[in-house]
């Protein structure tokens, strides 16, 4: 009896297997995530994330690459109320538990969810909107249901798309970076239908929400907008109405962040001036710094020299050694502004920048290596400090965790598949609230 029911197990074991790998060819044949694709791309770029007592850091290393990851990562952000990560691939989107330190099994991926360009947390966190080339995917978080609500046909030009979230969690925004993006469509999401479309006559930059507050409380819900010329446009979602603001006739804004509480946006004109718009009546736009950073090469080094005991041709090699050493010293490294994250406290500013050449602000030649942290604190703006990686050369991405008590909690991704957490602490008794 005994040798019986072993055979049998065995059968019954080697039966539901073969019905196993029967499913999986026949999903690999007929979906295009194939299984090449997910047993190596998502676990190939899959960052195994690592927590680090003695800094409090959590660290994504990529453990099987070695080398540049911008490509891999598409964006990063914090779920709004858990501490949970979601890191979007090209074609999928997987999360990390910061609590517990281990991956999470539920992945975001349908066979027209290719080619991802952009995803947005709804503020409760049940809904994660996902731009890709298809077109927007909308997610329900307790289920892993996603349903395709905006198809790819209604986009145009070579611009990526970009979604956002309206603070209420009804209506969702839809839009086109750059070159061909002159359009912004409004769809709800519980009916799941376009509801408004708002075109624009310059090509659109950066569009985000704005939370009403005691100042606004008749226009309840508005959409910031930011196009290739000198204006920001408010719009008002009750009735329509389009409201502007100008920092500076001859200054194009480049970057745009605004605040968690919906009573200012800061605005960066021409990769360099910041300036602070309060969303309150009768006030003008405040300059607040100049974000450039000029950093000199090291001089001529004194030990490389020779003595002075040489024949001819030593001293010639020696002198032309010199006149390098003085061009490279008089040669001077600019950094501009590329992007801008605002804490949801409203007193930290992180800035990512841009290597360019002095005197040419058309094309950057590289990214620049850190992230400045800038404090924004009654009025003025001041830099506090710089932070690098040793092992990277440019950080990709930088977010802020939400509901955070204590100070502002920072997250950077570099380019060699680094996820770092920083603490950026203060006193709370500083200002009052």
């Amino acid at each position: 009896r005994r040798s019986t029911f072993i055979s049998l197990a065995t059968r019954t074991r080697r039966a539901v297997h073969h019905i196993l790998v029967s499913l999986y060819n026949a999903w690999s044949i007929a979906s295009p995530l194939n299984a090449q694709y997910a047993s190596s791309a998502i676990q190939k770029h899959r960052p195994s994330i690592t927590q680090q007592t003695t800094t409090n850091r959590y660290q994504a290393n990529m453990a099987q690459l070695h080398g540049d990851k911008s490509d891999a990562i598409i964006k990063f952000d914090y779920h709004p109320l858990y501490r949970k990560l979601a890191i979007a691939f090209k074609h999928g989107v997987v999360f990390f538990d910061l609590k517990k330190n281990n991956w999470i099994g539920n992945t975001l991926q349908h066979e027209q969810q290719t080619d991802i360009t952009d995803f947005k947390f709804s503020h409760s966190g049940h809904l994660l909107c996902v731009a890709c080339s298809s077109g927007v995917f909308v997610w329900e978080l307790s289920t892993f249901r996603g349903e395709l609500i905006a198809d790819g046909l209604m986009m145009h030009g070579g611009g990526d798309k970009a979604v956002t979230v309206s603070p209420c969690d009804k209506y969702m925004a839809v839009y086109q970076r750059g070159s061909g993006g002159c359009c912004v469509r409004v769809y709800d999401l519980y009916t799941n239908r376009m509801v408004y479309q708002h075109r624009m006559w310059h090509c659109i930059e950066s569009v985000e929400w704005v939370a009403s507050t005691k100042y606004n409380k008749f226009c309840p819900l508005r959409l910031a907008i930011m196009t290739r010329s000198p204006f920001i446009f408010l719009l008002n979602m009750v009735t329509f109405e389009t409201a502007t603001f100008e920092c500076d006739a001859q200054q194009t804004p480049t970057s745009m962040a605004v605040a968690q509480k919906g009573d200012g946006i800061m605005v960066v004109l021409q990769r360099q001036y910041l300036y602070y718009i309060p969303l309150k009546a009768f006030s003008d736009p405040q300059f607040l710094a100049d974000l450039s950073i000029q950093i000199g090469s090291s001089g001529v080094n004194e030990e490389n020299k020779h003595d002075d005991d040489e024949n001819e041709n030593g001293a010639e090699a020696n002198e032309d050694e010199d006149a390098k050493l003085q061009e490279l010293s008089q040669e001077k490294r600019l950094f501009l502004v590329r992007d801008i994250e605002w804490s949801p406290c409203d007193r930290r500013l992180a800035v990512l920048y841009d290597e360019y050449e002095h005197g040419e602000r058309k094309q950057s030649r590289a990214p620049g290596s850190f992230v400045s942290v800038l404090a924004f604190e009654f009025g003025f703006c001041n830099r506090l400090g710089f932070i690098t990686q040793p092992r990277a050369s440019h950080p990709l991405q930088v977010r802020f965790r939400k509901h955070v008590s204590d100070g502002a909690l920072m997250a950077i991704c570099w380019n060699n598949g680094v996820i770092a957490q920083y603490h950026l602490c203060y006193d709370t008794t500083m200002r009052a609230y």
